[in-house]
């Protein structure tokens, strides 16, 4: 068994300037399948980002490092960089709702955190 496969949920990883986000927007994440292909591993990560508060999340600001393929079900910010944001077509999180994400790559978990957020 690998740690990948020791992976039940990586939590977010709060911006020390943000740490109440973890009770407002709680980011997971586990490995769901792992594969190899001419020696090389790939490793298909799942997670979701659900709105925890009381309160709509209006705006969101997520920051991904260590991400070395691509990601489904979140949306750039800027081309060139490591900031998410909700998918195309969500333009909001109820309380309790959640949206999920994917990514594929060639190492361990990705760091992923919120960096700000405004409830409505």
């Amino acid at each position: 068994m690998t740690s990948h496969q020791n992976l039940a949920a990586n939590p977010v990883r709060a911006h020390p300037q943000q740490q109440q986000a973890k009770d407002v927007v709680t980011i997971t994440q586990k490995l769901q399948v792992e594969w190899t292909v001419k020696g090389s591993t790939f490793y298909k990560y799942g997670g979701s980002v659900i709105n925890q508060s009381k309160d709509t999340v209006a705006s969101l600001t997520i920051v991904i490092h260590r991400l070395y393929g691509p990601i489904y079900g979140l949306s750039p910010i800027h081309p060139n960089g490591n900031f998410y944001s909700f998918p195309a077509g969500i333009k909001s999180l109820a309380p309790g709702e959640k949206t999920d994400f994917v990514y594929i790559h060639h190492s361990d978990a990705a760091m992923i955190y919120v960096q700000k957020y405004t409830l409505t």
